[in-house]
Parts: structure tokens; C-alpha cells; sequence
């Protein structure tokens, strides 16, 4: 028996579980319409979003570290077709897709701005910059240097040296922590490397050292130091009183010393024979007179250096020479 119209809808209301959907659906729609519909409604807010401005988006795997620093730039920005990248230190670079990650090395310490710029219409000129900020820290210690490499002084003289830390990219590490110290005679040198020079003329190859230590690594630098003599404080002569015959010569020699009894080679010397003693060359030479007797002051030299002068005496017995005549 064929159902009437009244009992085909009520047939189609008490339908199986996988048809109760049917009975919602409005008159006039089937399931392909259904999915059209929604189909277009989802690509229509795709160009809605799709249509508006640029928006940057930047990230980072590490905003700082020590140097060798890389970083894993991450871009996260809509409505663009290109993206242009300024990683701050003088590298830049182009994508045209937002999935491409840049990676970059940094190994200089300081502060750096990278910034992406999403462009959607460069004609147009549309486009929005993002900016994320990366401080690169110096690495760890692996070379220290003491300033000046080497250095003069006179006795009691003080000059300071200072300490440069760099890791291997050459950037300094500030503020460590300094162990200074001295060798032998040069002198003394305090915490904060300010060297006294000692009494003891001489050149001191490694007169002071300093020491650093930065996380792991500990390392050593050196200077050397000159300790030149003094001013001229005083002269004298090799022996201070001799006994020559008449006319017989011989030879003086001179030194001339600081006050910490350093010899002074530079000095110049000026002889001078006292009269009737005999006479005496410049290079101390000298040849005794004819007549007999003790001079006290025979001999005198004069050392001079710059405008500083100090004088030595050599008393000179001159005796007879042999029997003559009667």
C-alpha cells in the first residue's frame, strides 16, 4: 500500500539516527548546499583578514648570552609577501615567506635592534616594522695584557699599569677582579697596579705580573721594567792618594753614582792637575812634575751631568828621582 503524503512525513520523522539531521534542515536544503555554504562563508573571512594591513611579528630564541651568541629569529607576521631583515649589526637580509626562520652569529658585545619589516605592497608602500633587541656579552677570558709592556724609571719613581682582559673575539672584559705582584729588585706594586720602582738600577724582564680570572680560565700578563739611576750625587776617584816619582805618569779613573750608589755612565768628566803637581790629560791621564813633594789636591775631576756637578781629589807624593849630582 502506497502511504499518503500525511503518513510519508510522519515516516520521515521517525527515521534511523543517521537521518533525526534532516529533519532540522530547513526546506529546500540538501547536504552539498550545506557544505557550499559553509565553505564560502570560511573563504570569505580568510580574504577578509587576508585584506587588511600588514602586521610584523618578530621572535627570538635568545635576547642575550655571551659572545658567540646565535640567535633563531622566528617571523610571525600577517598580510605580508615579503619581509625584510635588519639584524642590527650591519647584516641584513630578504624573505618572501614568513615560515623562513633567520639564524645569525653574534661575537661583538654591545646592544643590537633587529628589526622585520612585513611589507604587503612595497608600490603602495605598505608595510609595519617589528623590533626585538639582543645584548651580546663578552666570552669567557683568553687573553690578558698589562699596560705599558714596558716602562723606565728612576729609583723611587711610581707609575700604574693597568690590566686589558679580552675574550677570542677580541672584546674587553670589564670589571675583574686583578692579582698584581713583582719580581726581585724592581719594586713594589699595589692592588690597584701602581708600581714603586726600587733603589737597585738594572732591567727587570719580568718585574711585574698581574693575574685574572673570568669563570674557568685563569690567565697571566707581565711587563718589563727599567730602573735607571738617579740624579748625580757624588764622584770619586779610584784611589784617593798615590806616590809617583818625578816625572813618572799614570792613570785616574773616575765613577760617578746616584744616591743609591747606582753607577752613572752618561756623566761626563772634566780633569784638572793642581799646579806644580804635574799635568793630566782628559782621559785622566796623568804624568807628575818636576818638583818633589805631597800635594793634596793634585788631582781633581768634576763629573757633570745636566746641570748637575759634583767634584772628587786625589792627594799626589811626588818623590825625587835618582842622584843627579852633588
Amino acid at each position: 500500500m502506497v502511504p499518503t503524503a500525511a503518513q510519508s512525513k510522519l515516516l520521515l520523522f521517525r527515521g534511523s539516527p543517521g537521518n533525526r539531521w534532516r529533519r532540522r534542515m530547513p526546506i529546500g536544503f540538501t547536504a552539498p548546499v550545506l557544505y557550499l555554504t559553509i565553505l564560502s562563508a570560511f573563504l570569505l573571512i580568510v580574504a577578509v583578514a587576508c585584506s587588511g594591513p600588514p602586521e610584523a611579528g618578530i621572535s627570538a630564541s635568545a635576547t642575550s648570552g655571551q659572545a658567540p651568541l646565535t640567535v633563531n629569529f622566528t617571523n610571525s607576521s600577517r598580510n605580508a609577501t615579503e619581509f625584510q631583515w635588519d639584524l642590527g649589526d650591519g647584516t641584513a637580509a630578504t624573505t618572501d615567506a614568513k615560515q623562513v626562520s633567520v639564524s645569525h652569529e653574534y661575537t661583538k658585545v654591545g646592544t643590537y635592534a633587529v628589526s622585520l619589516t612585513a611589507v604587503k605592497d612595497a608600490k603602495a608602500k605598505e608595510s609595519q616594522t617589528a623590533i626585538t633587541v639582543i645584548t651580546v656579552k663578552p666570552g669567557p677570558l683568553s687573553r690578558l695584557t698589562l699596560k705599558p709592556a714596558s716602562a723606565a724609571l728612576k729609583p723611587g719613581d711610581t707609575y700604574s699599569f693597568s690590566p686589558e682582559a679580552r675574550d677570542q673575539f677580541d672584546n674587553i672584559i670589564p670589571d675583574l677582579a686583578y692579582l698584581f705582584g713583582s719580581v726581585g729588585q724592581a719594586g713594589t706594586v699595589d692592588v690597584q697596579g701602581r708600581f714603586a720602582a726600587g733603589t737597585k738600577a738594572g732591567v727587570y724582564d719580568q718585574g711585574v705580573w698581574v693575574e685574572a680570572t673570568h669563570g674557568q680560565a685563569t690567565r697571566r700578563a707581565t711587563a718589563s721594567v727599567t730602573v735607571e739611576p738617579g740624579a748625580l750625587y757624588r764622584v770619586y776617584i779610584n784611589t784617593d792618594s798615590v806616590t809617583v816619582g818625578v816625572g813618572e805618569s799614570l792613570k785616574f779613573t773616575a765613577t760617578a753614582e746616584d744616591a743609591y750608589d747606582n753607577a752613572i755612565p752618561d756623566a761626563r768628566f772634566v780633569w784638572r792637575a793642581e799646579e806644580g803637581a804635574g799635568s793630566i790629560a782628559s782621559n785622566g791621564e796623568f804624568t807628575a812634575g818636576i818638583k818633589a813633594g805631597v800635594f793634596d789636591s793634585a788631582v781633581r775631576v768634576e763629573a757633570v751631568r745636566g746641570v748637575v756637578t759634583a767634584e772628587a781629589f786625589a792627594r799626589v807624593t811626588v818623590e825625587p828621582g835618582p842622584l843627579d849630582h852633588v
